[in-house]
């Protein structure tokens, strides 16, 4: 962990206390710029990493304690689907974080490889930005799928089974 200010979220864009709280981890400005627009406008505290090791960093520190996290799964160094694991890994409540993650390129195993890893949802981009908000959301409300239940009381395996007799 570095020890220098993160400048990244100016301080009049820290959430107020009693907003629910969405990280937005992309490589990328522009979506990050936009899905900011849409959570705030949504009445949400939204942060932002440019990349999964700022994300990280920035969680295992204790400098946010996001209520959902948004991430991409391509990006260079760090992948959203590593960044899964790494947060998944993590002691505490910092490890049950709702994960949605989401690729515009996306395939069967790319989604397979995103739940093994602990990904609550998986979506496809570009987004549909009223069912991103529907899952962020039923995220924050615990209410996602069978698929986050079978996860955390079974294990992956039972995800990959489940998976297949899921619509």
């Amino acid at each position: 962990m570095t020890t220098k200010t993160h400048h990244f979220l100016p301080s009049q864009f820290y959430p107020k206390t009693n907003q629910y709280v969405v990280l937005v981890v992309d490589d990328m400005q522009v979506n990050r710029v936009l899905l900011s627009k849409v959570f705030t406008a949504s009445g949400y505290g939204v942060a932002e990493a440019d990349s999964a090791e700022s994300a990280v960093e920035m969680i295992a520190g204790g400098l946010i304690k996001p209520d959902v996290i948004i991430t991409d799964v391509e990006m260079p160094g760090m992948n959203g689907i590593s960044l899964t694991s790494q947060i998944r890994s993590l002691p505490g409540q910092a490890g049950e974080i709702p994960i949605i993650v989401a690729s515009g390129n996306p395939d069967a195993d790319m989604e397979m490889d995103a739940y093994d890893a602990g990904a609550d949802v998986f979506l496809t981009k570009p987004f549909n930005l009223a069912q991103l908000r529907d899952e962020v959301r039923d995220a924050i409300k615990g209410d996602n799928n069978i698929r986050v239940s079978v996860r955390r009381l079974h294990g992956k395996s039972d995800v990959n089974r489940l998976r297949t007799r899921l619509p």
